[in-house]
This record gives C-alpha cells, structure tokens and sequence, in this order.
C-alpha cells in the first residue's frame, strides 16, 4: 500500500511496540547515568556495532 509515495508494510507494525521499550529503556538511561558514563556506554556500543559488522563481513 502507498501513502503519499511512502510504502508502508503492515508486518512492520508488530515492531512499534520494542520501538517504544527501547525509547523508554534509552530515556531512563540518560536520566540514571552521569554525561560521561552514557557517552562511554554509547561508544562501547557503537564500537561492538562496528566489530560485530566486520565480522561478518570477514567472515563472508
């Protein structure tokens, strides 16, 4: 189905629901960490990210 030139695919919305979890789990998370304890948090997992992908891509 096409609204406005966008697709929209039905199965996506089950996924609003872990969507709203992580955006909630992400918002407690800032108010409970210290500035820097969250940026240290944000790049451990941006590094991991970037790992797991030339992982993969090596591994291919």
């Amino acid at each position: 189905m096409a609204i406005a030139g966008a697709y929209i695919v039905f199965g996506i919305a089950y996924l609003l629901p872990i969507m709203f979890t992580g955006l909630w789990v992400g918002r407690r998370l800032t108010n409970r960490l210290s500035r820097e304890a969250f940026v240290r948090l944000v790049t451990l997992l941006v590094l991991a990210s970037g790992l797991a992908l030339i992982g993969r891509y090596l591994s291919a």
